[in-house]
């Protein structure tokens, strides 16, 4: 049995959806943190550079995140997006205005599980290149990379399993789901998958480009 939007605190759900937000933003400097700590490099860069790198690449999202926790505060908009976040993985109804927001993206994410079992892949390209003369420093960050992945390959699971909940029974009153436009297409199922083979291609292709460049 599902809440509806009347009986819910929406106050605590955006508080939660907050520190959910922000506890991401932390993970994913964590993470390349250890990625450094672990291969001694970020991507084509080394030591300290490595340090500056993962910085630039973190601060952005480190920003918007200080935005968006300014912005919840004074802003209807960014308000609902959090109530947005709640409402697909504790399946309530979030109330008129965003029901059917709710429905296409639980749509779209319910098609992406299969991604779960790729997210806790991610680290053996790093565990391959750690610098395993030094176990004192390799061993804990080769230990948290390997846990953050696995976390998020969980809760990516849960977020899908969510989404296919709310797509065999969404909250609410009965309605009429939008069908998906060209975009949604590409960007779930098989569309994605060729999307991200082709993204995939792209970024090996440009990494050997530029380590001929630097190289020569």
């Amino acid at each position: 049995m599902t809440e509806q939007a009347d009986q819910l605190d929406w106050t605590e759900a955006e508080r939660q959806a907050r520190r959910s937000a922000v506890w991401s933003v932390l993970l994913a400097a964590v993470f390349f943190g250890s990625v450094v700590l672990l291969t001694g490099g970020f991507a084509f860069w080394e030591g300290r550079a490595a340090w500056i790198a993962v910085g630039l690449f973190v601060a952005p999202m480190v920003v918007l995140q200080v935005v968006g926790l300014v912005r919840s505060r004074t802003s209807e908009r960014t308000r609902h997006a959090l109530r947005f976040r709640y409402a697909l993985l504790h399946r309530v109804d979030p109330g008129p205005g965003l029901r059917e927001r709710v429905d296409v993206y639980a749509r779209q994410l319910s098609t992406l599980g299969w991604l779960a079992w790729i997210f806790p892949l991610t680290p053996l390209s790093f565990l391959g290149a750690g610098r395993w003369d030094r176990p004192l420093v390799a061993v804990p960050a080769a230990l948290v990379l390997v846990g953050i992945s696995v976390a998020f390959a969980v809760w990516w699971r849960r977020s899908t399993v969510a989404a296919r909940a709310w797509v065999a029974d969404p909250p609410g009153p009965p309605r009429e789901v939008p069908p998906p436009t060209r975009r949604e297409r590409w960007g779930s199922g098989r569309g994605f998958v060729w999307l991200f083979l082709i993204l995939f291609v792209v970024i090996v292709v440009a990494s050997v480009a530029v380590v001929v460049v630097l190289g020569g």
